[in-house]
């Protein structure tokens, strides 16, 4: 009978390493997916009203999201953007339809806590925070 134990515990070791190995990959997976990588440029609103239905202006913190990630249930949810050494979080309060899959347009206000505006356009990584 002690023969039988110590099989099953000869066994059991590499399956328990195994199992804690596939939940690692996924988390560094669910990671990756989070994290989107685009064009973030910005605009004036000049006091319209974004897609999420509240009245905009260039001193807000907002964003508008692209086409492919926008979704009316987004509205109000918040965003972390890097750029280079720099973050700044900022809600989600209108869609970019000019903008490229991933990409952003954003309020003077946030595009200056990243970059100077005189760059017009600059490569973000975001994420919904």
């Amino acid at each position: 009978m002690l023969a039988q134990y110590k099989s099953l515990f000869t066994f059991s070791g590499p399956v328990l390493a195994a199992s804690a190995a596939s939940v690692n990959d996924n988390a560094a997976v669910n990671a990756s997916v989070d994290m989107h990588e685009g064009k973030a440029s910005y605009y004036d609103p000049n006091g319209a009203t974004g897609a999420c239905g509240q009245k905009l202006s260039s001193t807000d913190l907002f964003v508008s999201v692209a086409l492919n990630l926008y979704d009316h249930a987004r509205c109000g949810a918040n965003v972390t953007i890097h750029y280079n050494d720099n973050q700044v979080q900022a809600t989600v309060q209108d869609m970019c339809p000019a903008c490229d899959d991933n990409g952003l347009s954003m309020s003077a206000a946030v595009f200056q806590q990243l970059a100077s505006l005189d760059e017009k356009q600059i490569d973000v990584q975001w994420e919904f925070a």
